[in-house]
């Protein structure tokens, strides 16, 4: 692929591993999660992220924006940091997270996915505590 098109053409650079389409909705307590940062971790290959819209949707990119994630297994992280307003008035405000921390590790969030070649992997997470 000539590197002016490869944007253009969807080729890949021979490094890049091929993606699958993942989409879906994250859900807190029954309501849309917008603005969290949702995140598809193996130990088999690239991590796999997005964020969600207004009404809690995402599709994931690994190498460019919606291109998905490579087959496997994962497991998922979501977390939603937003400005902590008790640090508003401090030199570097602080971050807190709007969502239980355990779901921020994909390691404690007990949240998983396996992606398959050739298929819609549609997964939806409904946060609950």
């Amino acid at each position: 692929c000539p590197s002016l098109l490869s944007a253009q053409s969807g080729c890949r650079d021979a490094s890049q591993r091929e993606t699958a389409a993942v989409h879906g909705t994250v859900t807190f307590r029954g309501q849309p999660l917008a603005g969290a940062n949702i995140f598809f971790v193996t130990d088999k290959g690239p991590r796999a992220s997005a964020d969600t819209d207004s009404q809690g949707m995402y599709r994931l990119m690994t190498y460019r924006t919606g291109d998905g994630a490579v087959p496997g297994d994962f497991k998922v992280g979501i977390s939603k940091y937003v400005a902590d307003p008790a640090t508003a008035k401090d030199p570097v405000p602080g971050m807190k997270n709007e969502i239980p921390e355990k779901y921020g590790n994909p390691t404690t969030s007990g949240l998983s996915a396996k992606v398959v070649a050739g298929k819609s992997n549609e997964f939806n997470f409904d946060l609950v505590e």
